[in-house]
């Protein structure tokens, strides 16, 4: 309604946020969201990803870059949380905001 363009599907995915969308894991599924530059920097940090490349990576630098390049972070994210438990990634984020 704010854009005067009809909405496409996008699954438990938000078409401005990302990531914000049910992701797989080790042996389930998670849903995970930053939806803000703030907790996207939380997410790549040594407590939670360990990832701080991707806040250098010009594409993933804000929101709406990382919105622009949804394939390519995706992808990313999918590739680090395949690497443990639906449980460690909880313990991973708990108290993390």
């Amino acid at each position: 309604m704010i854009s005067g363009q009809e909405a496409t599907r996008h699954g438990t995915s938000h078409p401005s946020i990302v990531p914000y969308q049910v992701f797989p894991t080790k042996d389930s599924f998670i849903m995970l969201s930053a939806g803000n530059d703030s907790q996207f920097r939380i997410l790549c940090s040594e407590a939670v990803f360990d990832t701080p490349r991707w806040l250098e990576d010009e594409r993933f630098t804000t929101n709406s870059q990382r919105v622009e390049n949804r394939e390519d972070m995706i992808r990313l994210i999918e590739g680090v949380l395949a690497g443990k438990t639906t449980v460690e990634w909880c313990d991973k984020l708990t108290g993390k905001g």
